[in-house]
C-alpha cells in the first residue's frame, strides 16, 4: 500500500484561505508538521513514477509480439 502525504489541492494554504482548521490527515503522523506539497502535485508525481512501468511493460509486449508474428510468418 502506497500512502501519499500531502495537504489540500495545492498545499496546507488552502485551509488558511477558507479559514478552516488543518484536518490531522494534513499531517505527519510522527512530527505532527503539515505536509507541503497539496494532493494534485503528489498524485501527478505518483501517476508518472507508475506511468515510466506502464509504458515500459507496453512496449515490451508490443515488441514481443511484432517478433511472434514475425516468426510465425516465416513458417509458413
Amino acid at each position: 500500500m502506497c500512502i501519499i502525504g500531502c495537504c489540500g489541492a495545492d498545499g496546507p494554504n488552502d485551509y488558511l484561505a477558507l479559514r478552516k482548521a488543518l484536518p490531522t490527515e494534513c499531517r505527519d503522523t510522527v512530527t505532527g508538521n503539515a505536509f507541503f506539497y497539496g494532493c494534485a502535485d503528489e498524485v501527478t508525481w505518483f501517476l508518472e513514477d507508475k506511468s515510466r512501468w506502464t509504458t515500459n511493460i507496453a512496449i515490451s509486449i508490443a515488441a514481443l509480439e511484432c517478433c511472434v508474428t514475425n516468426v510465425n510468418d516465416v513458417r509458413l
